[in-house]
């Protein structure tokens, strides 16, 4: 059972339950300070439909996650950090490259 409040400092991802909301994605999430914080797991099947044009940062744990910046595509392998601005201009798509990344993402 999940306990954690939005005043909590821990945010203990192992009580969290996993959300699926497509094939290929799955997050869990924890709110704190107006911020949502996520592990989130995504596979080779994972597509996203529209551009993202929400601002975040974050750290790639796993794998590698490749963002589509309107055409200009950039890989962050396991160790890498990545700090995308919000709005028009920084719209994306990520993607797993291979089978699995695994990461942790603030916006």
């Amino acid at each position: 059972m999940n306990t954690q409040t939005q005043d909590d400092p821990l945010i203990a991802f192992a009580g969290i339950v996993w959300s699926s909301p497509q094939p290929g994605l799955r997050f869990k999430e924890a709110m704190r300070g107006g911020r949502r914080i996520r592990q989130i797991e995504m596979d080779e099947s994972f597509v996203e439909a529209d551009w993202c044009r929400t601002g975040h940062v974050g750290f790639v744990i796993e794998g590698t996650l490749a963002i589509d910046f309107d055409g200009h595509v950039v890989e962050f392998k396991a160790g890498d950090a990545l700090c995308i601005a919000p709005g028009e201009a920084s719209r994306h798509k990520a993607r797993a490259v291979g089978e699995k990344v695994l990461l942790f993402v603030v916006d």
